[in-house]
Parts: C-alpha cells; sequence; structure tokens
C-alpha cells in the first residue's frame, strides 16, 4: 500500500529575479528532494496504489502501496527554499575612473551608469553612481543608483548599510522604498518586501511597477491563487511571462495539496482534482503563448505526471508519459521523483517489470533516494524477487542516520517486517513487529500491521482486537479500515463486513487493496462448482483390482450473504472378482454460516432410487485456535463397495477436535462410529500433528506425523473388516511456488510418508507413501489440480501396491 499507499518529494524550484522580463526557471514539483513521513498520519493519502501491498498480509492488493509518498507542509517561510535571483554575478573589472566621472553633467553622469548597469557592468556602473552621489549629494537618484548595483553583486551587507543611509536621509521617498524592496526580494524575505511595496502602493496607488512587484512576491510567498486574483485587476501591468509564472507556481502549490494527508475526503478529492486541471490549464497557456518552447512544456508535462499520479490516474498517467517517449525523451531524461511516479504507476497497473526498468534508471541518477528504494523494494515483491527486495530494504535501513530515529528509518524497518510477512514468514513479522511496539505502543501503523499478521496466521478474532485499539489512537487510519474489514470477512461476520467494504469502495474506489477486497466480497457472491475424480490401481483386489471415485459439489449464491443451498452427486467403483460395482448417490441440501459456527444439512439417495439418507455437517469455532466438526451420515460416503455390492451399508458419525495454534502447528484427533446394516460396529480413532519446519516466499517443508486405530465387532464379512488394528506414520510434505504473478500462481507438492501397519492376526508390516500434484490458479475464481499416487500396505497378511490419480477443478462464476 504501497499500497497500497506513494513516494514523491518536496516539490518547489527555484525562482529568480522577477524584476527580470524572461525568467529561468520557475516553481517545480520536482525539482528537490526530500520527504517527511509520520507512522500514524500519512503526510498525504497512499490511495492503495502499492499492492501491498502487493500482497497484503496473505492477500495480494496492491502496494503501492502501503511506502507512501510524503511531501512537506507549505508554510510562509518557505521562501527560505526559493532562489528569487541567480547566484551572485560577476560583473566586470572595468570600473570607469573618477576623472571621466568629474568632466559629465548630473544627467549625463545618471544616464552613462544606467548604461552600465543595464549591460551588466556592475562594478562600473557603482562606481560612477558612488561619483556622482559625491559630486551632487543632494540627487538621491546617484545614491539609489549606487544602493542597486551593489545589490546587484550580491554584496548584501553593504547593500543594507546604502540603503540604512538612504533611508534616514530620505524617509519615505519612494526610489529608496524601491530599493529596500529590492534588498529583500534577493534576500528572499518576501514577506518584507510584500510590506515595502504595499507602503508605496499606499502613497502611490498608480504604481504599476510596485503593483507588479507586489503581485510577484505574493506568488513566490507561495499564494500563487491570491497573487492572480490580484493580477486580474491590473493585467496590463504584467507580461505574458508573468503570467506564465504564476499559472506555474499554482499548478505546482496546487500538486503539493494533492498529496497532502487530508482526512475530509471531500477536501481531498477536490484538491487532487485542482491540481490536475491547474496542470492542464498551464500547459494549454504554454501551447498558445509559448508554441516552440519545449523545455517549459516538457516541464509543464513533468508536473501533470505529477499531479495524475496524486489522482491515482495512473492510465492517464502512462499516456503522458509515452507521448514523451515518442518525442524522443528518454527516461534518462526525466527527473527522479518524476520516474517515481512513472514506476508506481506501472506497478498500480500490475506491470511490475516496466517499473523495475524505469525505477533502475532513478536510481542512476540518485543511488540515495528514498522513495526510489521503496519503489525497487515494492517492484521486486511484484516481481517475486523477495532477495532483491530484502536487500533494498536493508540498504535504506543502513543509508538512515543511527544517532537518532527518523520517519524514514521507522517506515523502512516497518516494511522489512512486513517483507517477511509478505513472504511466508509469519512468525518472524510477528516477532518483529511485537519488538518494534514495544518500544513505540501507540503506532497506529505498526499495530494495525501487526493486527494484519495475526489475521494472516489465522487468530483473526485476536487482529479484530488489535484494531480496536488503531481505532481509538487514530479513528482515521486507512489501513485499519481495511484490515478490520479482512478479519470479519474471514470470521464469516457477513452483516459487519458488508457496509464497511462499501463505505471504503465509496471513500477510495482507487485504492488497491479495497479492490482486493471488494473482488473478495464479489466472489463470495458467486455460484461455486467444484469437481473431483480420482482412481487407480491395485496389485490386490482387498478392495477392488482397479478403483474409480468422482464427486461433483454445486453451490449457489448466498442469500442473505449466509444461506446457501447446493446439489451434490459422488459415486464409488470398483472392479470385483464378479464384475463392476458402484455406489452412486445425488442429494440437495442447504448450508447456514455464522461467526462461530456453520451448519449444512443434505437429503440424498441413489441413483436407482431409495436409500434415502439425511446428512448433517456442523463446524463451531470456539476461538481462532480450537474448533470442533461433527457429522452424521445416514449413508456413510466411506461405505466400502464391496459392502454395498453385497446390500450392506453404513452410517457414519464423526467427531473431529483441532487445535491450530498457530499456522506452524496443527494438531488434530478424530473419532468415527460406523453401524453397518449386517450388525458390525466399526470404531475409529485417528491423531494426527503438523509442524512447519521451514518456510520462505516459494518453499515450505513440513513434517506430519500420523496415527490410527480400529476396531470391529464382527470378523465374517465380505469387506476388509480386521478385529483391530493400528498404524503409525511419519511424513515430509514440502510445497513450492512454480510461477505467481498476482493472482496467476502455478504450485507444486511432494509428500512422503513411511510407517509400520499391525493387524491382529497378521502381523506388523511396512507402510510407504509417495505423492506428487500440481496446482493452477489461473484467477481467483478457477483453479485445477492433478495428481499422482503411490502407496504400500498390507492387507491380512498381503502387501498391495496401488498407483492412482486425482485431479479437479474449482471455479466460481455469476
Amino acid at each position: 500500500m504501497l499500497m497500497s499507499g506513494y513516494r514523491t518529494s518536496n516539490i518547489f524550484h527555484a525562482g529568480e529575479n522577477f524584476r527580470s522580463e524572461e525568467r529561468s526557471d520557475r516553481i517545480s514539483v520536482y525539482s528537490l528532494s526530500g520527504l517527511a513521513s509520520e507512522p500514524q498520519h500519512r503526510i498525504f493519502h497512499l490511495t492503495g496504489l502499492f499492492r501491498s501491498q502487493r500482497v497484503v498480509l496473505g492477500f495480494r492488493a496492491g502496494l503501492f502501496r502501503t511506502s507512501e509518498i510524503a511531501v512537506l507542509c507549505i508554510t510562509l517561510g518557505m521562501h527560505a527554499t526559493l532562489a528569487f535571483a541567480e547566484d551572485k554575478p560577476q560583473g566586470d573589472s572595468t570600473v570607469t575612473g573618477s576623472s571621466l566621472a568629474a568632466h559629465m553633467s548630473a544627467l549625463e553622469l545618471e544616464a552613462t551608469a544606467r548604461t552600465a548597469r543595464s549591460s551588466g557592468q556592475y562594478q562600473q556602473a557603482e562606481a560612477l553612481y558612488a561619483a556622482g552621489y559625491t559630486r551632487f549629494p543632494a540627487q538621491s537618484v546617484f545614491g539609489v543608483g549606487q544602493a542597486l548595483t551593489v545589490i546587484d553583486q550580491r554584496r548584501l551587507s553593504r547593500a543594507e548599510e546604502l540603503v540604512a543611509n538612504l533611508e534616514q536621509r530620505w524617509p519615505g521617498h519612494r526610489d529608496v522604498l524601491h530599493a529596500k524592496a529590492y534588498l529583500k526580494d534577493v534576500q528572499r524575505d518576501f514577506s518584507a518586501s510584500i510590506g515595502i511595496y504595499q507602503k508605496i502602493l499606499d502613497a502611490y496607488p498608480d504604481d504599476n511597477y510596485a503593483y507588479r512587484q507586489w503581485v510577484l512576491a505574493t506568488n513566490f510567498l507561495g499564494l500563487p491563487r491570491l497573487a492572480l486574483k490580484s493580477a486580474k485587476k491590473r493585467p496590463a501591468a504584467f507580461s505574458t511571462n508573468d503570467w506564465r509564472v504564476m499559472y506555474s507556481d499554482r499548478a505546482a502549490i496546487a500538486i503539493r495539496w494533492a498529496y497532502m494527508y487530508e482526512p475530509d475526503l471531500r477536501i481531498a478529492r477536490e484538491r487532487q482534482q485542482q491540481a490536475v486541471a491547474y496542470s492542464k490549464f498551464y500547459l494549454g497557456y504554454l501551447s498558445r503563448n509559448f508554441p516552440d518552447d519545449t523545455v517549459l512544456r516538457h516541464r509543464g508535462v513533468f508536473d501533470y505526471i505529477l499531479a495524475l499520479h496524486a489522482s491515482s490516474l495512473m492510465q492517464d498517467l502512462i499516456h503522458q508519459y509515452l507521448h514523451l517517449i515518442e518525442e524522443k525523451l528518454k527516461p534518462g531524461d526525466f527527473p527522479v521523483e518524476v520516474l517515481n511516479a512513472i514506476a508506481d504507476a506501472y506497478l498500480y497497473l500490475e506491470q511490475p517489470d516496466e517499473s523495475m526498468s524505469l525505477i533502475t534508471e532513478a536510481l542512476v541518477k540518485d543511488s540515495r533516494n528514498f522513495n526510489s528504494l521503496l519503489t525497487l523494494f515494492f517492484a521486486a515483491i511484484e516481481t517475486e524477487q523477495f532477495d532483491v527486495a530484502e536487500t533494498t530494504i536493508d540498504t535504506v535501513i543502513s543509508q538512515q542516520p543511527a544517532s537518532f530515529v527518523n520517519h524514514q528509518l521507522v517506515e523502512a524497518v516497518r516494511l522489512k517486517q512486513l517483507l517477511f510477512s509478505w513472504s511466508n514468514r509469519l512468525a518472524q513479522a510477528d516477532r518483529g513487529l511485537s519488538d518494534l511496539l514495544e518500544r513505540a505502543p501507540h503506532n497506529a501503523a505498526l499495530r494495525s500491521d501487526l493486527a494484519g499478521v495475526y489475521n494472516a496466521r489465522g487468530w483473526s478474532r485476536k487482529s479484530i482486537d488489535e484494531y480496536v485499539i488503531v481505532k481509538n489512537i487514530d479513528s482515521e487510519y486507512l489501513e485499519r479500515r481495511i484490515g478490520q474489514a479482512e478479519s470479519l470477512l474471514s470470521l464469516s461476520r457477513f452483516a459487519d463486513f458488508e457496509p464497511r467494504i462499501r463505505n471504503l469502495m465509496e471513500d477510495y474506489p482507487e485504492n488497491k487493496r479495497v479492490q482486493d477486497l471488494a473482488e473478495d466480497w464479489k466472489i463470495h457472491k458467486m455460484h461455486e462448482l467444484s469437481a473431483v475424480v480420482s482412481g487407480g490401481r491395485s496389485t490386490g483386489d482387498t478392495f477392488g483390482s482397479k478403483e474409480l471415485q468422482s464427486e461433483i459439489f454445486y453451490v449457489s449464491k448466498p442469500w442473505r450473504d449466509d444461506h446457501r443451498v447446493f446439489a451434490h452427486y459422488w459415486t464409488s467403483q470398483a472392479d470385483l472378482e464378479n464384475g463392476r460395482a458402484a455406489i452412486r448417490r445425488y442429494g440437495m441440501g442447504g448450508e447456514f454460516r455464522r461467526p462461530d459456527w456453520d451448519i449444512a444439512f443434505e437429503l440424498s439417495q441413489s441413483e436407482s432410487g431409495g436409500d434415502t439418507a439425511v446428512a448433517m455437517r456442523a463446524h463451531w469455532r470456539h476461538d481462532d485456535r480450537n474448533s470442533v466438526i461433527f457429522s452424521a451420515e445416514g449413508f456413510g460416503q466411506d461405505t466400502p463397495v464391496r459392502a454395498w455390492d453385497n446390500k450392506i451399508k453404513a452410517e457414519a458419525y464423526t467427531v473431529n477436535i483441532t487445535h491450530r495454534a498457530s499456522e506452524r502447528y496443527r494438531f488434530d484427533g478424530t473419532y468415527r462410529y460406523m453401524p453397518f446394516t449386517d450388525g458390525n460396529n466399526r470404531n475409529e480413532f485417528g491423531m494426527s500433528a503438523y509442524q512447519l519446519l521451514y518456510s520462505e516466499a516459494h518453499h515450505q517443508l513440513a513434517l506430519i506425523e500420523n496415527g490410527s486405530y480400529s476396531d470391529n465387532s464382527k470378523t465374517d464379512t465380505p469387506y476388509f473388516n480386521p478385529i483391530s488394528d493400528y498404524s503409525t506414520a511419519l511424513g515430509l510434505e514440502y510445497q513450492g511456488v512454480i510461477d505467481r504473478r498476482y493472482d496467476k500462481k502455478f504450485s507444486h507438492r511432494l509428500y512422503g510418508e513411511i510407517g509400520r501397519y499391525y493387524q491382529r492376526g497378521f502381523g506388523n508390516s511396512e507402510t510407504s507413501v509417495i505423492e506428487y500434484d500440481q496446482r493452477f490458479h489461473s484467477s481467483k475464481t478457477l483453479n485445477i489440480f492433478y495428481g499422482i499416487r503411490f502407496q504400500r500396505h498390507s492387507y491380512d497378511g498381503k502387501e498391495e501396491d496401488w498407483t492412482g490419480f486425482r485431479a479437479g477443478i474449482e471455479w466460481r462464476f455469476d
């Protein structure tokens, strides 16, 4: 967030002596660098622009965002960063001797001095004015001229002495006031110069020169809208270039305001629209009045790109960039912060390779630019280069001063912890964020991030509690609003979730993380179709020499968000000694979901008719870690085909208790009771433990332990039915990501297991299992999977090898 989440820099440029008609530079939103980022109040809103963010704690949401752009506030003191004139001019080395001035009249001497000053011969002009002031001390023009030429040479201390002497001798004299105002202009003390020009205008209201200078000083003080309003009262006093400067500065300041954090969304949107409108107007003014000045036009387009970026109009931004490329500009010709904005836009549009290329250009120009490095960080995540992302964020951290904590350091350290979360290292992210919160317990961003990690670890209730604390710290913090909605959806608290996602989409439709969550809600409201088929061949015939199973579920769109109806069909077939036997059943039912529990009922019958049965399944989630599942089947889906072929069927009653400590540890205990219609009663007990040994962005390894026991009350049956048996097994499961790009993912899984099996009356034997499967997610709504399995097991003392396959599809649709 980014992104998801933008990074830009301070946006004021050097000005110039606005006494000259032509201005070589202007306020430019890209010329100075700097960043101030509050950990709780973003200086401006990240529009979610980084997809988490790309991955926002388990969700791929967008970078942009959460890496966020921040800009410094405009104050009346901003003139301290403006250059109101060029550097100290070199002047000339020729000084006219006093002998030349001694033979001139006052009129001739003043004209000669003025000509020398106009031609940039400031030292000669100073000498002439000084000589004239000595010969004609009553003529203020010589004293004023001398002061002006000293100011021209940037000898400001000497100029202050001369102006002070002039004020003492001619207090309130208009020319003396103009000289003093000029001195203040060059010193960048625009507040003072405005006051002096106002004093001149009070005495001489028709002084258009003073009016022009007053307006332009107002503009340079950071008030271009007031300057333009005032200029329109005396348009003849301003040149075409004066208007250009004011229109340019108005657009630049509007862009700054568009980037700044504003809790009132109406005001924030108005600022963004204003920045775009003013930038477009300025480009139109340039095309009408400076059609051949490509330098000015390119600078105007650079500002326009930043205005579009602040307004999240990313496609329009890219169009502007491509137009400049068509004009033969190269990425290296763009200012760094403009490259950052373009790279962010490509990230927003899910084109991370283009973003990576541009940000590399930006770092060539400024290898330490904070915003560029954060953009590289998110681009690396989006291109699955997590090692590059970690190296980059470590570089950012190492570049921060170690003597004190600053906002950039806090942001970088925070992003590193989130990187652990996005790269499948949730426990490490949990520890890191918890440590940071011990030092900054009231940091809303850190606490919100930790809440998101809790949700990703399966602790949705715990995350909700954290979000309540965040709300008390900063009720307007956007990431808290989004994260809380994610947790509510995870808990199936649909009544609480729906108004929140509706409000988020109304307030922040451009935010990638909000868009991602809204898409999840849309998918929740879709129809669902799933189908699985599996089969295999065995070297024995305990369950049949060949087997084939298939199952299809259709689930309707939710009614009132938490009610759904479904249709179910399944079949189990086996090749037995007397031919193929099969169980085929279809049913219909309904499902009802609540935050702490859900329940489903199904009425089914055999394909040939009859054998009507009712099934029920209930799931109770006591808390984030413990849950219980109970199911009752009037016709057990695990009824052996051999039993059915002999007119025997079974009911099934199952209780499963799960303790899921986190994504790293899970323990399950199961009991199932199956009464058969032939009088046999089967009891089954099972226990399993799951331990995640290693995990990172593309690989994880887990250890799985299994144990089971069963007994039967009857032994002489046509189906496999040991008096009692038990087994233990130890398995190792590897899961890896082969390729991933946003919601598309291609992954695979390898599982190996070895164990021991004991059957009463037949002793011990070894067991082994090898499985391999692949899964392809083409989108959030469609994924397919397929795999193979080899198993070696003994039944009644006879070892059997079984080789099989499994494939399926899961599809959501309107």
